[in-house]
């Protein structure tokens, strides 16, 4: 499984989410014709992303799973696929976009998604990472829940997020990032788990705070990952919070991993051509040094000329 970083690890991404419904006119095989283009173009865009996918429930609604180190990966990705994210919304209506990451980073990215009318959530409190997730693959799953806290309460449910943040880091080690992020009365929280036992052994470990929250906002939660792993967390899932909706991710999701083999293929085919424009230059001024040491000197040419008149 390679080393895991310390369970002490604090550290904090930019995520976009973008939930879309395919147009009346189109159909989700378009879509995900279109996804399949979006995420070909992401394999040879920045490095700097962490993970990247489309999870869709039912048959007419999709998002986009994707997180990125900082804000200028994710403004890189924007213009890297100009072209796919146009054929994105030919294809389907924006029902949100909503960004979480630090406040710095998301003041960078105000003018950047203008068009696309977002919501930006700035990080509250300590936020967890343990990543990068493992391998080229994406197959981890996902909790987005959104809170929306009853008037008065926001103070007391900032007490019970840290309870969460401190029971989630003593807690399972299959979590890959854990946070909260605030915008006026609305709280959410993001957080990704290796796989369906570490969202299970999550659902315990926050067991008591999470009681209590369900009391101070009204809570609602989308849950992405694998179709075998949703099946495995559903029943709990939905005990815990009734009103979650279940998004299946899509086959060729992707980690930075994949990014990044194709940058180093990339500048492997690029060295043999560097040193072939090299390799002439030298030869010239090989035979330009050659040239100039069978050249008589000035007074050697000067004598011969006189021997021959």
């Amino acid at each position: 499984m390679g080393c895991r970083q310390s369970r002490n690890s604090v550290g904090d991404h930019v995520q976009l989410i973008p939930h879309f419904k395919v147009k009346e006119n189109k159909t989700m095989m378009e879509a995900k014709d279109m996804m399949e283009a979006c995420i070909k173009g992401v394999k040879t865009s920045t490095d700097d992303i962490l993970y990247y996918g489309f999870t869709v429930m039912g048959d007419d609604e999709f998002m986009c799973r994707e997180g990125y180190k900082n804000a200028d990966a994710l403004i890189t990705h924007l213009s890297d696929l100009k072209e796919e994210l146009a054929r994105a919304v030919e294809v389907a209506d924006v029902v949100y976009v909503d960004c979480l990451g630090p406040e710095k980073e998301l003041k960078k990215l105000e003018e950047p998604l203008k068009a696309f009318g977002p919501v930006f959530y700035a990080s509250h409190g300590a936020s967890l990472s343990f990543l990068p997730l493992e391998g080229a693959v994406d197959t981890h799953m996902s909790l987005q829940p959104k809170m929306e806290v009853k008037e008065g309460k926001m103070d007391e449910l900032k007490k019970l997020l840290s309870d969460c943040t401190a029971a989630t880091r003593k807690g399972t080690k299959l979590c890959k990032y854990y946070g909260f992020y605030i915008n006026g009365n609305t709280v959410r929280c993001r957080e990704g788990y290796e796989n369906a036992e570490g969202v299970l052994a999550h659902l315990n470990d926050v067991a008591e705070p999470l009681g209590k929250i369900m009391e101070l906002a009204e809570v609602k939660i989308e849950v992405h990952g694998t179709k075998e792993d949703i099946e495995k967390a559903r029943e709990a899932i939905t005990k815990a919070v009734p009103t979650a909706t279940y998004w299946v991710l899509q086959e060729g999701a992707v980690t930075g991993a994949a990014v990044e083999k194709k940058v180093e293929e990339k500048a492997k085919e690029e060295s043999p051509q560097e040193e072939a424009k090299v390799q002439p230059k030298g030869e010239e001024q090989n035979a330009k040094e050659t040239k100039k040491e069978s050249a008589p000197a000035p007074a050697e040419a000067e004598e011969a000329e006189k021997e021959v008149a």
